[in-house]
């Protein structure tokens, strides 16, 4: 694994003779983070929540979810917490919501946050 930073490299030529030089590995945005576009609250047991997936550790997590009026309806700070398909205890409607994630893990270079959005489909 590599880490961003200065790390000395030691080579050896195919004559015998050997360099030492410095070489800085840089990071761009390497997260794996899913973000299904529908989910089913319906009570059935199947996609009942709405869920981000990802295999890293954050170091920041903000993720809020919009109705159409702009309004944010969701909010959380663990990406262990998931959407049930409601908002102030009332069943949302059917409809397209957006959402918005705000994130940064030890993958980001220099700790730098990123942003990403898109659109979530509520089906019933």
């Amino acid at each position: 694994m590599f880490s961003t930073g200065r790390t000395k490299l030691l080579s050896h030529l195919i004559s015998g003779g050997a360099f030492l030089d410095n070489v800085q590995l840089f990071y761009e945005d390497c997260s794996n983070i899913y973000a299904p576009d529908t989910f089913t609250p319906n009570g059935d047991g199947d996609n009942d929540v709405y869920r981000l997936v990802s295999d890293q550790d954050f170091t920041f997590f903000q993720f809020r979810v919009f109705n159409r009026q702009g309004e944010q309806i969701f909010a959380s700070s663990s990406i262990d917490v998931a959407w049930n398909g409601t908002s102030n205890g009332t069943v949302s409607p059917i409809g397209v919501y957006t959402f918005q994630l705000v994130y940064s893990s030890n993958l980001n270079r220099n700790g730098g946050k990123y942003i990403k959005q898109g659109h979530i489909h509520l089906i019933r």
